[in-house]
């Protein structure tokens, strides 16, 4: 989370999250085949690369502040992908195993917030906001779960590959939304992540 905060504070949004996203996938097939033994098909391979190079010509053209924090944050992205690919298949469970994850942060997270805001704080999640904390703890860990049980079934770097297309919401955001220049870039790096994920579903 601090890298991720380090890069937008220095860099634009449509750097920032194309590359920490995009470069994620690529360190989790690399990783994945070296440490786990796997190894996706040769349309995976493909498919992924399209993924990458299209989330990467998002970032085409704009400033680089930010690189570093980003490349950071996308290891700590590729980083965790492995443990939690390698944990739910030795568990054999997405949900137990993500039930785990979600008490264990609880447990370290809470007292953090109670020593740097105090009990307020907690009683703002909790009763003020907590229908709508609720509402969206429940839509993560659901995709939490999905993302587990198709990281027991299929190599991570598809996995990863998959789960990290949301980029090319934020780099459009970033255009249409915060007036971030380069629509047409934009557009053709989103066609070519559209082209890989085709690639995914039907050959990989």
């Amino acid at each position: 989370i601090s890298s991720l905060v380090g890069a937008y504070e220095r860099g634009e949004l449509s750097l920032v999250y194309p590359v920490a996203r995009g470069t994620a996938p690529l360190i989790v097939t690399i990783a994945a085949a070296t440490l786990l033994d796997d190894i996706p098909s040769a349309g995976g391979i493909a498919a992924i690369l399209l993924v990458v190079i299209g989330i990467l010509w998002l970032a085409r053209g704009t400033n680089t502040n930010g690189l570093g924090w980003a490349l950071v944050t996308a290891v700590t992205i590729a980083s965790y992908t492995l443990i939690d690919g390698a944990s739910v298949r030795t568990l054999d469970t997405a949900v137990g195993y993500t039930g785990a994850v979600f008490i264990g942060n609880a447990l370290l997270l809470t007292p953090t917030v109670l020593v740097r805001r105090g009990f307020a704080s907690i009683r703002q999640i909790l009763i003020v906001e907590g229908g709508r904390n609720l509402l969206g703890g429940a839509a993560s860990a659901a995709a939490y779960v999905l993302v587990l049980a198709a990281a027991r079934l299929a190599p991570l770097g598809l996995v990863s590959a998959f789960r990290e297309t949301s980029v090319v919401i934020g780099a459009l955001a970033g255009w249409l939304v915060l007036s971030e220049p380069d629509g047409l870039r934009r557009l053709r790096g989103a066609s070519l992540v559209a082209v890989g994920l085709g690639v995914l579903v039907f050959i990989g």
